[in-house]
């Protein structure tokens, strides 16, 4: 847990960087060549982790504690609601998939929300984009197909009990599941990042943009790996598990 005067400089840090980081000058940065599939980001590096930004929301990821420090320009309170509630569905039915858990979460004088994030087992350990991309046990199809197969069935577990707090709270599905990059592993197993976000896709759609979001991440950043066979098993695959 951070303590009170931690607290008070990281919120007052990230508050500076906010206002300052508009999603004008983000963009702008970008140009023409803004990441696809997510909003344009800022990052800046430090000895223990590094600050990224999106346009209305920013955060500091702790890569010596497994910790995220959450900054929003305006308070949603669905994400977070149905954040910790899918946290507690998850533990209560002792599902072999996890997400991270919120520590501490707050709604400042100025309508901000400050949210305090930390990681299952206090480290993050390997992200599912790191270890295709780069890690060595990750070199070929024989090595990829695997691990890709591992992210598509934690999804197709996770996703029934998606739907039913997004059900249960009058939300949409958090497309955070579906995005490899959200997909870690620790010495525990795996576990999804981002679930506090974007509870807005409705049921109907969600499907579809998580294959959307998987045919990129397949053609974009592994696919000189794969043949184009085998992204479309992948493909198929995912699509009949997500079903």
């Amino acid at each position: 847990m951070t303590d009170s005067i931690a607290r008070s400089i990281i919120k007052s840090e990230l508050s500076t960087k906010l206002t300052y980081w508009t999603s004008e000058k983000i963009n702008g940065y970008y140009g023409d060549n803004a990441p696809t599939l997510m909003n344009a980001v800022a990052f800046e590096e430090y000895s223990n982790g590094y600050i990224i930004a999106r346009p209305n929301v920013i955060e500091y990821v702790d890569v010596t504690n497994g910790n995220i420090y959450k900054l929003r320009s305006t308070e949603n309170a669905l994400d977070y609601t149905c954040f910790t509630a899918l946290n507690t569905r998850l533990t209560d039915n002792s599902a072999n998939v996890r997400i991270e858990s919120a520590a501490f979460n707050e709604v400042l004088s100025d309508g901000k929300q400050y949210t305090e994030i930390t990681a299952p087992e206090g480290t993050f350990g390997d992200t599912a984009m790191i270890a295709v991309t780069f890690q060595d046990k990750y070199k070929t199809a024989a090595d990829i197909k695997p691990y890709v197969t591992k992210f598509i069935d934690a999804v197709a577990e996770i996703l029934p009990h998606v739907v039913a707090v997004a059900d249960a709270e009058g939300a949409g599905i958090t497309t955070a599941i579906f995005r490899i990059d959200n997909f870690w592993e620790d010495d525990s197993g795996a576990f999804f990042s981002n679930c506090d976000t974007n509870w807005t896709t409705p049921a109907s759609q969600a499907k579809a943009a998580g294959l959307l979001y998987l045919t990129a991440m397949l053609e974009n950043f592994i696919g000189s790996k794969l043949t184009a066979e085998e992204i479309t098993d992948l493909y198929n695959y995912a699509e009949a598990q997500w079903s």
